[in-house]
């Protein structure tokens, strides 16, 4: 996947660790890049920092503007669109 961690909204990140009780205020604090990598929504890909499907999907700015995150397809091989709404 193309996506940088740019493509990340923290702010959405943020109030996902929030509502699941971590302390996203008190010092000290990961850097964003590497909270971001503990958790799965980030990789090193070729020695790059890259977005994971899972990063784009739950938090990711735009996730419709990656050809992983448009359409899915079932177990009997239908596609299926993934429309996202905020």
């Amino acid at each position: 996947m193309s996506a940088t961690p740019s493509h990340i909204d923290l702010h959405a990140f943020r109030q996902y660790l929030d509502a699941m009780g971590f302390d996203t205020l008190s010092d000290p604090q990961p850097a964003s890049e590497d909270d971001l990598r503990n958790r799965g929504v980030i990789t090193d890909l070729g020695g790059e920092p890259r977005a994971t499907l899972y990063g784009v999907m739950a938090f990711g700015k735009d996730p419709q503007a990656y050809p992983q995150t448009r359409d899915f397809r079932d177990e009997r091989g239908r596609t299926m669109k993934v429309i996202f709404r905020f």
